[in-house]
């Protein structure tokens, strides 16, 4: 019961993961040169910065999305049976 426990909230960190796919995205390059080539011999460093704006994909983000929403729910309905028949062993062995 435990593992369903857990998979039902890995499900539901994975549809948060997703909507994250919705937002822009910043990164960040630095690098320094210990050797470059001859022109660019005075330039020891350098950084990048790359923004990028998901525009066209919507789509794949919102089908991501659902099918998250589909295993968070699967993993709900198991763990809901498992308790059911948790339960039902309980009174079994209980009216024996």
């Amino acid at each position: 019961m435990q593992a369903s426990r857990e998979d039902l909230h890995a499900n539901e960190w994975r549809i948060r993961y997703e909507k994250g796919s919705y937002w822009p995205s910043l990164d960040l390059l630095g690098k320094y040169y210990t050797r470059r080539a001859t022109f660019m011999k005075e330039i020891k460093w350098d950084v990048t910065l790359a923004l990028s704006v998901p525009l066209f994909e919507g789509g794949r983000t919102t089908a991501n999305m659902r099918r998250a929403a589909s295993a968070y729910r699967q993993s709900q309905l198991m763990l809901e049976e498992l308790q059911r028949q948790v339960l039902h062993m309980v009174g079994a062995c209980t009216a024996s």
